[in-house]
C-alpha cells in the first residue's frame, strides 16, 4: 500500500517536468548548456517526488504507530529532509558546471 502511494506521488511530482521536455529529445538541444537545464530540471522533480513520499510515509509512522514506531517515524522524516537538501544541492553544482561549459 505504502509502495503505490510512494509511486503515484513520484508519477504525480515528475508529470510536469516530463510534459516539459516531451517533443524535444536530449540530442536535439542546441547546447550543453540548455542539457544541463533540462537536466537539472528533471532531478528537481524527482527529488521532490520522492522527498513527498518518505515525508509522508514517515508521518504515517509517527501519527499511526506505537511508542517504538514514533521514533523510526521522526527518523524518516529526518532523514527524508536531510536527503532533500542533499539533492537540491544537486542543481548548484550543474550550475557552477554550467558555468565552466558557457
Amino acid at each position: 500500500m505504502v509502495a503505490a502511494i510512494a509511486v503515484a506521488v513520484v508519477a504525480l511530482a515528475a508529470t510536469p517536468v516530463l510534459a516539459a521536455t516531451v517533443g524535444q529529445p536530449l540530442a536535439a538541444a542546441p547546447s550543453v548548456a540548455a542539457v544541463i537545464v533540462r537536466i537539472k530540471v528533471w532531478l528537481i522533480g524527482l527529488a521532490v517526488g520522492v522527498w513527498g513520499a518518505m515525508f509522508v510515509y514517515g508521518a504515517l509512522l509517527y501519527s499511526a504507530s506505537g511508542v517504538g514506531q514514533k521514533d523510526l517515524g521522526k527518523r524518516t522524516m529526518r532523514d527524508a529532509c536531510i536527503g532533500f537538501m542533499l539533492t537540491m544541492s544537486a542543481p548548484l553544482v550543474l550550475t557552477i558546471v554550467q558555468g565552466f561549459v558557457s
